[in-house]
């Protein structure tokens, strides 16, 4: 079946006061810009039809985070709604003997993003083993707003930050069909961060995402992966904290039906210290790039590429964060 990996549309380019070639340079980079990225978005009218017709919606669950003492275990449900915008919900559940949830929060508001409601997955930790909580907005950057919380030992709902409110409608985008094709199954980029516990790690946790969201859109790295029999790379990243008790990890390589998983494992004692923001970023780079060199020998696929340039031009262009 194919598969819609990613859609990147580009709206109307120009100059507000003068003709779009008036700077030479700008049209041409503009020109070569588009001759390799641009797709007409004519296609895209028979995906959106044919998926209202079948009534489906883009739904996500996170992998399950097994309570302390193994009698629930909790995933993040996430779904994109009508107004465009995610929303997710934190759902517990009985882990042995009943395959029923046991609690669920309200909706909250969420990214839209398959990389980004993976971010949000990350931060699902359970606090002994009653009470469970995400953060439905994180960000790249190591923004994040809101707390989603169940708590076993109250019947108290739990009101999340960021309440669930309608939204209007986005502006109509007019289209053309030229070909409907046969069905896409849409998806979001080959690679996916599934899992990051970095807490106390501050300029490598952020690094690590947003390496990883960087190379789930280079074109490089996904045809180097395209050229694999495998669907989606899950990247896991955890860093050990000594007082802080994440779900056990190892390090490795592991098949997920289709797809693949590589987990890396680091411990807090032996990184850079947190100060060290460049130190902290490159040891990110070169965790995310090993990630692939890993799965690349452990199934027996060519090496993956170096990372791109931009991966370290946004930092000296920016100046970092």
């Amino acid at each position: 079946m194919p598969m819609l990996r990613e859609v990147e549309a580009y709206p109307a380019t120009g100059f507000p006061d003068r003709a779009w070639d008036a700077d030479v340079d700008k049209a041409a980079f503009l020109a070569r810009s588009r001759a390799i990225f641009e797709l007409p978005l004519a296609p895209l009218e028979a995906l959106r039809a044919q998926v209202a017709e079948q009534g489906l919606r883009l739904w996500w669950a996170s992998a399950w985070k097994l309570s302390p003492n193994r009698r629930h275990k909790a995933p993040g449900v996430y779904r994109i709604a009508p107004d465009g915008y995610g929303r997710v919900q934190l759902e517990v559940w009985a882990a042995t003997g009943r395959d029923e949830v046991v609690a669920r929060t309200e909706p909250a508001v969420a990214f839209s993003t398959l990389q980004g409601v993976a971010r949000s997955a990350a931060t699902l930790r359970w606090d002994g083993s009653e009470r469970v909580s995400l953060v439905p907005w994180s960000g790249l950057f190591g923004q994040s707003s809101g707390r989603l919380q169940v708590d076993l030992t109250t019947d108290e709902p739990m009101v999340p930050l960021r309440i669930d409110t309608p939204v209007g409608p986005g502006a109509a985008v007019p289209v053309v069909v030229e070909d409907a094709g046969p069905p896409i199954l849409a998806g979001s980029g080959w690679l996916v961060v599934d899992r990051l516990d970095a807490f106390g790690t501050g300029a490598y946790e952020q690094e690590v995402a947003r390496v990883a969201d960087l190379l789930a859109r280079d074109a490089e790295h996904a045809a180097w992966w395209e050229g694999s029999p495998f669907g989606v790379l899950y990247l896991q990243v955890v860093v050990e904290h000594p007082r802080i008790h994440y779900a056990p990890a190892r390090a490795g390589v592991r098949k997920r039906g289709q797809d693949q998983q590589v987990t890396m494992v680091r411990t807090l004692a032996g990184m850079p210290v947190r100060t060290d923001v460049d130190a902290l970023r490159e040891l990110a780079r070169a965790d995310v790039h090993q990630a692939l060199v890993d799965v690349a020998a452990k199934r027996h696929l060519p090496p993956p590429p170096p990372l791109p340039d931009r991966v370290y031009r946004s930092h000296r262009r920016t100046g970092g964060s």
